[in-house]
């Protein structure tokens, strides 16, 4: 369904993923070389890579380490000009779909009919094109982007790590599943809280938005306190549901960070007993601590990255329950025909629900410039006809016609635009 939203803005997602590429590839450069500083150049431990030849050379570089200095800083200054890019399209391009979305749920809304509004709560509908738009905007503007960092992390530090030290490798990756079977075990479960909470959220929503347009009919009745209470037992409900939300994300949070913790005092103790037995050289003990500190973050993130995906798919699912509700359409045939002609019910029957009639066998006409009134108990059925003349609903049994056309065969809109209706 994304792609129907983009809008010209594939560009800028291919450009923030160049970034992040680009970005990722300087992270880790920037730890070689400062292990090539520590481990080829002062300690002299081993022999210099290509790149550090290509500089100068060994003595050179020991006379003038301000350049791997300033190699780093470099390094940095671009990284962070990239993030910056990737930041700035990835804000663009979420603002427009978010944009393109509202637009279209908008629009299609219009175009529903009018049975679909009277049976919808309004105030879940706001909450469907204003909170839940907002939820898939936040994910698409990071959450997809640092997913795919991630991955491409794990992917890079590995290769990286295998090709300097396997043990070393090994040791500072023996929590990393864990953590990953941690993150998806804590999707599992909040992409169902997630749906119940916004539910609860939209039922609240509707109750508010219902009170405040009605606000004067309750003043008027002195129904303040039953309002109050109606309010209350719905906040609260919302209150109930997303403190479980929260309870799962602090027990997440709080595991990730004990096995985050755990995962990092290993990566030192094994390095340090590796570098005292000559297996590991310093630089190489200060890229694994560097790369597990950088891949740890993510990792954890990946969890709330997961939590905001389950999110975004219920307001997805919320929101295409609105866009794949069926328009509302004229017929193939139909015409502008004239309204100021004779208005004929023709044994008419409707019912709002099944085997429960409103109107049956209903058959009388209106002679074009003839006044009518009709008199009725509430609930038999009076504003039932006007909805039916407008087509705002359309008859079960029978037919109404204008001038000898049915209404099924006038355009809504010619109908509608040419009949006053106070509802």
């Amino acid at each position: 369904m994304i792609r129907t939203f983009l809008g010209g803005n594939e560009a800028r997602y291919i450009g923030s993923i160049a970034a992040v590429v680009v970005n990722v590839a300087i992270g880790f450069l920037t730890p070689l070389v400062l292990a090539e500083t520590i481990d080829g150049i002062i300690g002299q431990k081993r022999a210099l890579s290509a790149w550090a030849e290509a500089l100068g050379g060994r003595e050179f570089l020991i006379r003038n380490l301000w350049i791997m200095g300033l190699m780093m800083l470099l390094l940095s200054v671009v990284g962070g000009t990239f993030q910056f890019l990737r930041g700035r399209w990835m804000a663009e391009a979420s603002e427009s779909i978010a944009k393109n979305m509202r637009d279209r749920l908008y629009r299609h809304l219009q175009t529903l009919p009018f049975d679909y509004h009277v049976k919808a709560e309004t105030g879940d509908l706001i909450q469907r094109c204003t909170s839940d738009v907002e939820t898939i905007r936040r994910f698409l503007s990071s959450q997809v982007i640092e997913m795919f960092r991630a991955v491409l992390m794990i992917g890079v530090a590995l290769v990286v790590m295998l090709r300097m030290n396997v043990k070393m490798t090994l040791m500072s990756m023996v929590l990393i599943p864990f953590l990953f079977a941690f993150a998806f075990l804590y999707f599992k479960w909040v992409v169902k809280f997630f749906r119940i909470a916004d539910e609860a959220e939209g039922k609240m929503s509707a109750v508010l938005q219902e009170n405040l347009t009605g606000v004067r009919v309750v003043r008027a009745f002195g129904r303040e306190k039953y309002e109050v209470e109606k309010y209350e037992k719905v906040n609260d409900d919302m209150f109930h549901k997303w403190r479980r939300v929260n309870d799962l994300l602090a027990v997440y949070w709080s595991g990730s960070d004990l096995l985050s913790m755990t995962q990092t005092g290993i990566t030192l103790l094994f390095g340090v007993l590796l570098a005292a037995r000559g297996e590991l050289l310093v630089g190489e003990m200060t890229v694994f601590v560097s790369y597990i500190s950088m891949l740890l973050w993510p990792i954890r993130q990946l969890g709330r990255i997961l939590s905001d995906m389950g999110k975004s798919m219920v307001a997805f699912d919320r929101i295409d329950e609105i866009l794949t509700q069926k328009s509302e359409e004229d017929a193939p045939d139909a015409v502008d025909a004239p309204i100021d002609r004779d208005i004929e019910f023709r044994h008419v029957g409707f019912e709002y629900e099944a085997k429960n009639p409103v109107l049956k066998d209903v058959d009388f006409t209106v002679k074009a410039g003839q006044t009518v009134a009709i008199l009725g108990a509430t609930g038999s059925g009076k504003s039932t006809l006007m909805l039916l003349l407008q087509r705002l609903y359309d008859v079960k049994r029978g037919d109404i016609l204008i001038g000898g056309v049915s209404v099924s065969k006038i355009r809504k809109k010619h109908l509608r635009s040419r009949i006053g209706l106070v509802l």
